[in-house]
């Protein structure tokens, strides 16, 4: 059986431009192909693994692309609940090497645009004044990335080593900072991810335990029915690494992408690097899901299939940008000190797909969430989000929304509970839908849910 072929960001891309502009990608001036690519990474691939730092409309896409001269090296840029979001992207032949000057601009524009609000160093345009007005130095969070379809040289990864400029007078800057340099490889594994969100993932993930006094690395809690638990610890560097190799695919469970605040993180990070012995009692934790685990106990380490972060994420990557503010070997080592406890449970894949989706909302109850949230990881609805995905009409991609994320230009949105909804009112009338959303979304005989999808549990059936 021949291997599937792997999507590719810049053939994506490439047909993404067809359609929304019905010009050929090659007869665009490099500007502008390269203002759309940003464009094209916030909508396709951040706005689906971290929703909550992207514009929700149209309109506000539209105003965050930077476009015409004093841009100050930055070609989109939005800020909201005290997160900042700056692309910068340069489309470049395969044979053509990444410009340092143009990646050394990028990191340089926090404390440049600092500058050009607080003491008028620089001139930016109107447009782009007005958004910066908006962020708050002190207290928000920043996301950069530079992307690029070119070579990264030498120079290139010497001079992101050497980190973002802060902006002056500005306090624990760095401590707010993510910032990451991706070439097309790493954008291909980032459209990748961005397209399997809310799929079990496939990928088997070996981790190492801490032992305790007696030298046991963890505690194993069975059932009759098969299913289990494991309770142990493990360092912080483990997490670390296993964001570092994973990354958005640790988390694809989740009813909703995480986007963590500001405050916690820094409590986290700073807890992490000034108190590690400590972080065990102060830190919630982690809960994950496997299919299948496989205990090596002389490694002391569980081999988990399809694992899945489900509550804790925020604990993770708090962890990992802990570890990106000094050099690797450093924060290895320091964060060897941490230790975290880490709970995983089995499930029977893809049968207890209801039970995945029960433990997941049990273990998240703290968060606001709509009860159609919890049914947004139903194979039902990921069947119909990936029906709808190939539809198109007028040039524009239906999109439909089994979890919310902000829409996106160039797509026709349709929310799950919009169009359960319509389909129930279509079908039965309005006036039967008097017990509300909570009955719409009720999986029992008595609930409206499968007069709706039919079974859960299976791919699109008769009633769609």
């Amino acid at each position: 059986m021949p291997e599937e072929k792997k999507e590719k960001f810049r053939e994506q891309f490439t047909d993404w431009v067809a359609r929304t502009t019905e010009r050929r990608l090659d007869a665009l001036p490099q500007a502008d192909a390269s203002r759309l690519m940003s464009r094209f990474f916030v909508e396709e691939v951040i706005g689906r693994l971290m929703p909550g730092i992207v514009p929700e409309d149209e309109v506000e896409v539209q105003n965050s692309v930077i476009d015409g001269p004093n841009d100050s090296g930055v070609d989109f840029i939005y800020r909201t609940d005290g997160h900042v979001l700056l692309v910068q992207a340069k489309l470049r032949g395969r044979d053509r090497d990444e410009q340092v000057e143009a990646l050394g601009r990028f990191l340089d524009a926090p404390q440049r645009l600092h500058q050009a609000v607080t003491s008028k160093g620089h001139t930016l345009s109107a447009q782009l004044r007005e958004l910066v007005s908006e962020i708050d130095w002190d207290t928000d969070g920043f996301h950069l990335f530079f992307i690029t379809t070119g070579r990264l040289t030498k120079a290139c990864e010497e001079r992101f080593d050497q980190g973002v400029v802060p902006p002056d007078g500005i306090a624990d800057f760095d401590e707010r900072l993510d910032a990451q340099l991706l070439d097309e490889s790493a954008l291909n594994q980032y459209w990748r991810e961005a397209r399997s969100a809310g799929d079990f993932p496939k990928t088997t993930v070996v981790i190492p335990f801490v032992g305790d006094e007696d030298d046991r690395p963890w505690c194993h809690f069975s059932e009759d029915s098969g299913r289990s638990m494991y309770i142990g610890e493990v360092s912080g560097a483990v997490l670390n690494q296993l964001y570092s190799q994973h990354r958005a695919s640790l988390f694809t469970m989740n009813i909703r992408d995480y986007v963590g605040d500001t405050s916690t993180n820094k409590s986290i990070i700073t807890t992490a690097t000034n108190n590690p012995s400590n972080f065990v009692f102060f830190n919630n934790g982690v809960t994950a899901i496997a299919s299948k685990i496989t205990e090596d106990p002389v490694k002391r380490t569980l081999n988990c299939e399809r694992l899945s972060v489900i509550n804790g994420a925020q604990t993770v990557r708090s962890l990992r940008r802990a570890a990106t503010q000094r050099k690797q070997d450093q924060a290895d080592h320091s964060l060897k000190h941490v230790r975290v406890l880490l709970r995983i449970i089995t499930f029977d894949f893809p049968r207890e797909s209801q039970f995945v989706q029960d433990t997941t909302r049990f273990n998240n109850t703290q968060n606001s969430v709509r009860v159609a949230d919890f049914r947004s990881n139903d194979p039902v609805q990921k069947d119909l989000a990936s029906r709808f995905y190939s539809l198109y009409r007028d040039g524009k991609r239906f999109a439909y929304k089994n979890k919310r994320s902000p829409s996106r230009s160039g797509e026709i949105a349709i929310s799950l509970e919009d169009f359960a909804k319509t389909l129930h009112a279509f079908s039965y009338g309005p006036d039967d839908v008097a017990g509300g959303t909570k009955y719409l979304f009720d999986t029992t005989k008595a609930g409206g849910y499968r007069k709706v999808f039919g079974d859960p549990d299976h791919p699109c059936s008769a009633p769609c």
